[in-house]
């Protein structure tokens, strides 16, 4: 049989070569990453770059229990932004602010009741949706 580079995995073992001598790329495909694979509830993918053992990832390749002590509560977001859920369970031991802060909201976005009118739409509210005030 043919053999295939590290980080590649033989298409498949019936593939008719064109000439006598089968090319590496007609009998062989690069590895998927774990980027595109789902892990099942309570698990993430634990490093979204790497190369998994096969042309289509597996549980094993991909998946890391999620540490259900681990949440966004007590994250300190940045001004202009607001914390999504303080129950949210983070994809790593320390939680992202990509994980747990949203933008605040602009103004923009904002209808007054009648009789008032948005007096800056380019103004960033104090959360995630604008208020009155």
């Amino acid at each position: 049989g043919f053999g295939c580079p590290v980080g590649s995995t033989l298409r498949s073992s019936s593939t008719v070569c064109s000439a006598a001598n089968c090319s590496e790329d007609e009998c062989c495909a690069g590895n998927a990453l774990c980027r595109g694979y789902t892990c099942a509830s309570g698990y993430a993918v634990q490093n979204a770059s790497r190369l998994c053992s096969s042309l289509n990832c597996t549980f094993e390749d991909c998946c890391a229990a999620l540490l259900a002590s681990v949440t966004c509560s007590g994250f300190g977001c940045p001004v202009g932004s607001t914390l999504r859920s303080s129950s949210t369970v983070c994809s790593a031991a320390n939680c992202s602010e990509d994980e747990c802060c949203a933008g605040n909201a602009l103004c923009r976005g904002y209808t007054c009741a009648s009789g008032y009118a948005v007096q800056n739409a380019s103004r960033l509210c104090s959360s995630l949706n604008c208020t009155f005030e």
